[in-house]
């Protein structure tokens, strides 16, 4: 489990460990539609990260792919 995910749920902050960048990005974006704020993906040490503009664009990329009538939850 070398990649992680930072985000936040309301005032609390989380880190999700995961075995892959795809488990790790899929993860994220499921989170962003639940509504929490991801600000982190990154392999192994937390200086070594996505950050939160280039996470934006990926689910937007992952928002295009679920479809036409995919919706913000």
């Amino acid at each position: 489990m070398d990649w992680f995910i930072r985000y936040r749920n309301g005032d609390l902050t989380h880190v999700e460990n995961h075995r892959s960048l795809d488990a790790a990005i899929e993860s994220a974006c499921v989170l962003m539609d639940k509504g929490h704020v991801v600000y982190g993906i990154g392999y192994k040490t937390s200086d070594n990260s996505i950050e939160k503009p280039e996470i934006d664009d990926i689910y937007s990329i992952w928002l295009r792919a679920k479809g036409p009538f995919a919706a913000r939850a």
